[in-house]
């Protein structure tokens, strides 16, 4: 998440007791794992949603209550009887961490090819010239994987003038 700090993702840690050291009193410390604020905590007592997933999401799973896993769906999901359609998912999250983080980028990029495709129709439409297409702030991020793909170079002409 600390790679992109401006992808709008939500992400929602559930935590409940499976492990003796695992307590509502240890709940507080353990937030501070994941700090983002994009992160909404939890604490579930009875376990609900870990029976939820396992018999709805991964039944597959042998265990009665899933713990210690991860679920990602993408910007087009949709929340109804179960959430559809689950793009990864993964367990133990810190086993799983590199296909997370990668699937996660993967997202990221395909963000900023949608934002970049909006930006080349309006500049070839005439809605924006090419120097306020210079000065659009972007993150940091999406500056670095879109210098000399999308943006033009200042001394170069770039793929924006190939539409004009």
């Amino acid at each position: 998440m600390e790679k992109y700090p401006s992808l709008p993702i939500q992400v929602y840690s559930i935590w409940f007791s499976m492990l003796p050291w695992d307590s509502p009193l240890a709940f507080p410390s353990a937030q501070k794992t994941m700090s983002d604020p994009r992160v909404t905590h939890f604490w579930d007592k009875e376990k609900i949603a870990g029976r939820w997933f396992k018999e709805n999401v991964t039944p597959d799973y042998e265990g009665k209550v899933i713990w210690d896993v991860y679920y990602l769906y993408g910007p087009d999901a949709e929340w109804r009887n179960t959430p559809q359609p689950l793009l990864i998912w993964g367990r133990t999250i810190m086993d799983k961490q590199q296909e997370l983080s990668q699937e996660i980028s993967r997202l990221a990029g395909e963000k900023i090819e949608n934002r970049s495709a909006r930006l080349r129709s309006r500049y070839c439409n005439g809605f924006v010239s090419k120097r306020e297409l210079e000065l659009i702030l972007l993150p940091a991020f999406e500056r670095s994987l879109l210098q000399g793909i999308y943006l033009p170079q200042p001394s170069a002409p770039g793929p924006w003038d190939e539409c004009c």
